[in-house]
């Protein structure tokens, strides 16, 4: 992407975006959770007793996500994990808590984004063999 980055209807402009929107498209993960939290009962049990207070749950979960790899945006829901700094890591499509993984890297995620221009019939290959991604393949699963 560093050498064709497509910009327009969800991609994320990195040269010349306006700063806050792409902020709020890292905070789109936990915006999202903590919209399952308080909207539809959402907890997980490995973060222990869910608060009775929102904004004490929204802190844990703030925590969280915090110590997970990071989700750098790329199209719209779609986020590629910044750890472990390696390629091949999984693109997950994010969508508050139903989160699942849209292409086993870059490369076969664009596929599957872009299977109808290749008049592809198979639009999910198999996610067989994915790097396993601390947090966030845990919620996709």
């Amino acid at each position: 992407m560093q050498f064709a980055l497509p910009i327009g209807n969800g991609w994320v402009d990195w040269r010349n975006g306006n700063s806050e929107e792409i902020k709020s498209r890292f905070d789109w993960a936990y915006d999202g959770v903590c919209f399952d939290i308080e909207n539809n009962n959402f907890w997980l049990e490995s973060w222990g007793r869910k608060p009775v207070n929102l904004k004490d749950a929204f802190e844990i979960v703030k925590s969280e996500i915090a110590k997970a790899p990071k989700l750098i945006p790329i199209l719209s829901h779609r986020f590629i994990p910044d750890r472990p700094n390696k390629s091949d890591n999984p693109i997950f499509s994010v969508y508050q808590t139903d989160i699942i993984i849209y292409g086993n890297n870059l490369p076969i995620y664009l596929q599957n984004e872009f299977a109808y221009y290749f008049e592809r019939k198979e639009y999910f290959p198999s996610v067989k063999g994915t790097r396993y991604i601390e947090f966030w393949t845990d919620l996709a699963d």
